[in-house]
């Protein structure tokens, strides 16, 4: 008897790994999901599609989940803001700066002006 458990222990032990795996088609729905909550999440805050801002706004949930999902990994507490306060938790969106572009003259007698607009 202690044989047959012996043996039946090592044949399902390989099938272990299965459990907690999702099939691709899975994985697919559940990233659509996740799509679709930060969409409106990002669009509730006032973001347009296409701009800056909503870009940042799905950077920043994006890596909000993963965060959480690597705490929940590595045995990390996750905090959850539980407040109740009416006012939704918003993530400080910073607008992108414009770059500033330079341009040096030479003026003579080894003098360079630079302007930068």
């Amino acid at each position: 008897m202690r044989m047959v458990r012996l043996l039946l222990l090592l044949l399902l032990l390989p099938l272990a790994g299965c459990l907690g795996r999702h099939s691709e088609a899975e994985m697919a729905a559940l990233k659509a999901e996740f799509a679709r909550k930060d969409d409106e999440v990002c669009k509730s805050y006032g973001a347009k599609p296409g701009t800056d801002i909503y870009i940042q706004c799905r950077m920043h949930q994006a890596k909000a989940r993963d965060d959480a999902d690597n705490a929940i990994g590595t045995s990390q507490p996750v905090i959850v803001n539980n407040s109740g306060g009416s006012q939704p938790s918003t993530p400080v969106l910073q607008p992108i700066a414009q770059p500033t572009r330079c341009q040096s003259m030479n003026v003579g007698m080894g003098r360079v002006h630079t302007y930068c607009n």
